[in-house]
Parts: C-alpha cells; sequence; structure tokens
C-alpha cells in the first residue's frame, strides 16, 4: 500500500547502490542533515530497481512504497541517478546527487560536487572538498593515541611495502609514548598486514579491515591526536581531516599526476596535512587551520536554501 503524506518532520530519502563508499557520503549528509533539522532518513536500496516505461507514465516507484513522501531525495553513485529522478516524479521531493553525474546536472536539484572534479559553475552545482562522509568532529582525542590507515595500489599508485614499513618504524621509533593501532582496507594487498606484523612494534595494535566495522572505525577516529593515511586512500584523508585530529601522509609511488595527487598537493599547501617528508625533518605535524567538516557544512548552505521549506 502507497505511503504518502507529509509527517511533522522533514523526510529524507538516501537511496542507496549497495557500495559502501557511496554509502558514506550519502550517509554523512543526510546524518548531517538530521543532526540540524531533525530529520526522518529512510534508507532504500535501489540495487534491483530498475523503473519501466510504464512506472514513468504511471508516476510508479514501487521500491518507496511503504516510505512517506520524501522532502528530499539523496543518492551517491551513478547507480542511484534514474532512480532518484524516478523517485521525485512519482513521489516528489528535491534531488541531490553527491559526485558528479553523468547526466546532466539541470535534471537534479542539487549536485555536491568535489573540487577535484572540476565542477561547472551553475546556481544548482555545491562545490566541496573532496568527499562527504560520516566523521564527526570531537575534541576528546588523545595525544597519545594515534591511528594509521593503509589502502593499497591503484590507477594513480604503485605500492611500495618496504618504503611503507621503513616510514612507520621511523613513527614509531620517534614516538614510543604514542600507542597506534593500524588498519588496511579492500584493495591493501594480503601479504602487507603480515609483513608489519613481523616487525613486533610493541607500541602498535593491528586491526585488519575486515574486523574494524564501521563503528570501530569511528571510535579511532574520535580518540586518535595524530593520524598517518597512505597517500593513496583519498576518502580516508578527508574522514581523517574530519575528525580534528593532525593529519600526515605516508608516501606511496605515484604512477602520474592525478586529480587525487593534486588534492593531496592543495591540502598540503593549505596547511591541512603534513608530509612524511615534512615531518621527517622537523618531527612535528601540523594542526588543521579549521576542521574540515564538510558534511555539515554542505547541509547548512542546504538548508538556508530552503530545502525544507
Amino acid at each position: 500500500m502507497l505511503t504518502s503524506g507529509k509527517p511533522s518532520r522533514p523526510v529524507i530519502w538516501r537511496l542507496s547502490d549497495g557500495k559502501a563508499g557511496h554509502d558514506t557520503q550519502s550517509k554523512g549528509l543526510a546524518e548531517a542533515l538530521a543532526r540540524l533539522a531533525q530529520c526522518t532518513i529512510c534508507d532504500i536500496l535501489v540495487t534491483a530497481y530498475s523503473p519501466s516505461i510504464l512506472d514513468y507514465i504511471n508516476k510508479r516507484f514501487d521500491a518507496g512504497v511503504q516510505y512517506p513522501d520524501p522532502d528530499i531525495i539523496v543518492g551517491a553513485g551513478h547507480g542511484t541517478h534514474i532512480p532518484a529522478l524516478q523517485a521525485k516524479r512519482a513521489r516528489g521531493g528535491l534531488t541531490i546527487v553527491l559526485m558528479k553525474p553523468t547526466l546532466p546536472l539541470a535534471w537534479f536539484d542539487y549536485c555536491l560536487i568535489p573540487n577535484h572534479d572540476r565542477p561547472a559553475g551553475r546556481d544548482n552545482v555545491i562545490i566541496t572538498t573532496g568527499v562527504l562522509n560520516t566523521v564527526v568532529p570531537t575534541t576528546a582525542h588523545s595525544a597519545g593515541e594515534g591511528l594509521v590507515l593503509i589502502g593499497g595500489p591503484s590507477r594513480h599508485f604503485d605500492w611500495d611495502p618496504d618504503s611503507l614499513i621503513m616510514q612507520l618504524q621511523l613513527i614509531v621509533s620517534r614516538q614510543p609514548h604514542i600507542h597506534w593501532t593500524i588498519t588496511d582496507s579492500p584493495r591493501t594487498p594480503d601479504s602487507t598486514l603480515g609483513r608489519i606484523s613481523e616487525q613486533g612494534w610493541a607500541n602498535m595494535d593491528i586491526i585488519p579491515f575486515k574486523d574494524c566495522g564501521t563503528a570501530t572505525l569511528q571510535n579511532l577516529y574520535a580518540r586518535a591526536g595524530n593520524i598517518w593515511v597512505s597517500t593513496d586512500s583519498i576518502s580516508m584523508v578527508y574522514e581523517s581531516l574530519a575528525s580534528g585530529a593532525r593529519v600526515g601522509l605516508l608516501e606511496v609511488p605515484q604512477r602520474q599526476e592525478s586529480r587525487v595527487s593534486l588534492a593531496m598537493k592543495s591540502l598540503i599547501e593549505d596547511g591541512l596535512l603534513t608530509s612524511f617528508a615534512a615531518w621527517r625533518s622537523t618531527n612535528t605535524m601540523l594542526t588543521p587551520k579549521y576542521t574540515m567538516n564538510e558534511a555539515a557544512r554542505c547541509a547548512g548552505i542546504l538548508l538556508q536554501r530552503g530545502i525544507f521549506v
């Protein structure tokens, strides 16, 4: 049975394509809006949803049949774009997409696009510094706790475990008063954590990503006063910056200059990140000039533009 009508609280339909990285972005925006405007968030998986011509003609969106009419429809990832447009046609609401869509920008009410994608200047485009995430800043960081986040090879970066271990050896030996926790990612070669474990560093714990759930990682972000991230891991860099901690970049061999490497250089130049080379010379990690809470900033902009009016 179709659930329609407007409840007293604004309703967000968060469309999901089932990809963790995309979910982190859409959840970050939806949760930031809910903190500011006490919204109801409806999570709708659209991986198996493919609207037909009859759905379009009849203004039908079966994936949302059990939910109240949306005020806004949020999606990250190309797989959410057509469903978002169909949901709006069927049930109303403003469409908000994260990342640069392949469909025309004018088809959506708002597009939140990272600056490294060089988006066109339009009234419905909000340019973000990096990608949004669910990390909430805190002031409860401990100077005695640190976090290391490592990625893996990609089309922009190679992988050198020997160099990585050398950098980590210097970090843990120079800062024995800090207890470090290291975790990897799905891209990390299987042997990397094993080789790190063989080093036997007394002030470092290892948590493989498969054992490091969202709640555990959020807790690590909240506690760590110092965070090191491998340069290839752009999403983890922005999550670390959102935590409010001091953040450093571990060097990874670069295949070619890319949007990712240029974005990292820009963050270093802006005084938000410390390069490993700079830390090795000074033994100091910069305190960021400001906390990069893009989800909250974008939520505030959208509310100022009257998305729930």
